[in-house]
């Protein structure tokens, strides 16, 4: 192996980062306080950070698909639309029997 090259590692892929003086003291900070690589807390970051983003992505489909019912719970869509199956039919009825005569 040459000078100067990193050490490979099975599943591990060697990436370079430029970051804010302050976000690599934090990080710094971060492996002295938990114990943990620079590495694996970037890993953890980008994995809590992307289960954040799956549920944002999950959020705006439900606006796009629900509009105002999107941040009723399950429940709550389900009570709304009995309720307007009931007005409906409701409607319905009263209509036949106005017809009836």
């Amino acid at each position: 192996m040459a000078a100067g090259r990193p050490i490979v590692k099975e599943n591990r892929k060697k990436v370079g980062l430029s970051l804010i003086g302050n976000v690599n003291d934090k990080l710094t900070e971060l492996s002295a306080m938990t114990g943990k690589t620079k590495s694996r807390i970037v890993e953890e970051a980008v994995h809590l950070f992307s289960e954040r983003q799956a549920m944002v992505d999950a959020r705006i489909k439900d606006i796009k698909e629900y509009g105002d019912m999107a941040s009723l719970s399950a429940k709550d869509i389900l009570e709304e639309r009995l309720r307007k199956e009931e007005e409906v039919l409701k409607g319905s009825l009263d209509s036949e029997v106005k017809h009836v005569g």
